[in-house]
């Protein structure tokens, strides 16, 4: 979520093309063990952790049998009340 903030934040502001220096004193960008996270290194972070659960789900929604589902004509649903 900081990371999304941050993005955000920044192209509001229109500060994209400031020096790392800079977007670290506003609090733009975020200093980790010496590597410096600006705002373009979140929004590939926010990607690959969006491509890498899109990718967990599709294995596991493949290994769901949907032949196992139980429609039995007598149990009505919410709807058919």
């Amino acid at each position: 979520m900081t990371y999304a903030a941050a993005i955000f934040r920044t192209l509001s502001l229109e500060k994209m093309s400031l020096p790392a220096e800079e977007l670290i004193a506003e609090q733009l960008a975020f200093e980790a063990g010496g590597f410096i996270i600006t705002p373009q290194v979140s929004m590939f972070i926010i990607l690959a952790f969006g491509i890498l659960f899109l990718f967990l789900s599709t294995i596991v929604f493949t290994k769901v049998d949907l032949s196992t589902i139980n429609r039995v004509k007598g149990n009505k649903d919410i709807f058919q009340q």
